[in-house]
């Protein structure tokens, strides 16, 4: 194998400097078609503590593993964590060498379009909860269940006949918990030499939390009492806490610990959307672009867009209370959304760019191609196991309306893709072509 052929997965720091009054950030957003809006101070570890808390494994996986255990049990919970991380890895990589080559507030969307022809509280908060639990639990459990049973232990509540389907429901734990490390796109244009530290962050991140899940799950899986008690209780988690620490006090605080953890990941969330709808109507693909793509000059963040998606969200959400059936399609839709989003850059490479892509100092080489093409085959079988009901036989309280919910999405894009979209793409691309 030559030096040409390996994989180049180094990150060098060092740049020659442009000619131009700019510095090398400004000068690379300039270069992209895009000014310098926001102030660089984000650092690789602000950048990684805010992956780190917006992906939220703790919490995110805690909070449903017991309603995931009918489907598989134990070794689903295990293994299906061992399958899905891999792909994850193939899909981060990928994301960490457009990143570096296209450091754009868009993520996903800008890079579709380009590709087509400090805030460290909350981390310290999920990284104090995480440790305090996988310390206290196993250390207060009566008993310990055996490493056959964690590893081999295969449970089907589900009503269907097929252990394979089984297992692909009991996925989905892993799925819905490896998600949202593209947040990082969202605020890389205020990142410190972006290009580098940005998939930097994402590898190291992702690295981090896979690792932090493995040991998560064995912790709990080991430490659980009375499987049937925890699959007959309406809220799982509460009874794993109680049982193995035989302390309402200290299930009470752990739960106060997830719950801060969750409040950290949606702040995250709040300011990654925000920054994306800012993205989105900067290059006119949303109604009322004009409006929504403006600053604050006193804050110099993007307000508007805040403001807009904070009241959808609320609006959205709202029809939750009155059923549960819409937030379990909510739910599924969202990671569907995430996942087709995530793919998308790579499809759009993988027809029209392929190798002619810009390397930015964050390069995969040839196998670059080959991890994208694992990565869209990977998100779209997922995204057809996330719309399989998670219980047989499927009656209207158990269907998954999640590709209901997103046929809705798709239909109302499509529609102001041609109405309006479509132009101001075109003309984009003219500008970023002239650059």
């Amino acid at each position: 194998m030559t030096e040409h052929e390996k994989i180049d997965v180094t990150i060098d720091d060092k740049h020659i400097e442009s000619n131009s009054s700019l510095d090398y950030d400004a000068q690379k957003l300039q270069d992209l078609g895009y000014k310098q809006e926001f102030k660089r101070e984000i650092s690789l570890f602000a950048q990684i503590g805010f992956l780190f808390t917006s992906m939220a494994v703790l919490p995110n996986w805690m909070l449903g593993f017991g309603l995931s255990i009918n489907a598989g049990g134990p070794s689903s919970l295990f293994w299906g964590w061992i399958v899905v991380s891999p792909f994850v890895c193939c899909i981060a990589l990928s994301m960490a060498e457009v990143i570096s080559a296209y450091p754009l507030e868009g993520g996903v969307f800008s890079w579709t379009l380009l590709l087509s022809n400090k805030k460290r509280g909350p981390l310290f908060w999920t990284g104090l909860g995480t440790i305090a639990i996988l310390c206290t639990v196993p250390a207060m459990a009566p008993k310990y269940n055996s490493a056959k049973w964690v590893f081999t232990e295969f449970t089907n509540n589900t009503g269907y006949e097929s252990v394979v389907m089984v297992f692909f429901v009991g996925m989905l734990q892993a799925g819905w918990s490896l998600s949202g490390y593209v947040c990082g796109a969202q605020i890389v244009e205020g990142t410190k030499r972006a290009d580098v530290t940005a998939p930097r962050g994402i590898i190291i991140c992702v690295t981090g939390v896979i690792l932090q899940g493995l040991v998560i799950i064995l912790i709990t899986l080991f430490s659980i009492q009375d499987i049937d008690e925890l699959i007959a209780s309406k809220t799982p988690i509460s009874t794993f806490f109680l049982r193995a620490t035989n302390s309402p006090r200290l299930t009470a605080f752990f739960l106060i610990m997830l719950l801060f953890a969750q409040f950290g990941s949606l702040c995250n969330t709040i300011l990654a959307t925000s920054h994306f709808t800012f993205a989105f109507a900067r290059d006119g693909c949303l109604p009322f672009s004009s409006y929504f793509s403006k600053l604050s000059e006193k804050t110099r963040a993007p307000e508007r867009a805040l403001i807009a998606q904070l009241i959808i969200s609320i609006l959205i959400i709202m029809p939750n209370f009155a059923s549960e059936i819409y937030w379990q399609a909510i739910m599924s839709a969202t990671i569907i959304a995430i996942n087709i989003a995530y793919g998308m850059p790579f499809v759009c490479r993988l027809l029209w760019v392929r190798n002619d892509m810009p390397r930015g100092p964050f390069s995969l080489g040839r196998f670059g191609l080959v991890l994208n093409f694992i990565s869209v085959v990977w998100i779209s079988f997922f995204s057809v196991i996330l719309c399989i009901p998670s219980v047989s036989p499927v009656t209207p309280e158990t269907m998954n309306w999640a590709s209901a919910m997103i046929g809705g999405v798709l239909m109302f894009s499509l529609l102001f893709w041609f109405i309006s979209g479509r132009k101001n793409y075109e003309e984009k691309i003219n500008s970023v072509e002239k650059q």
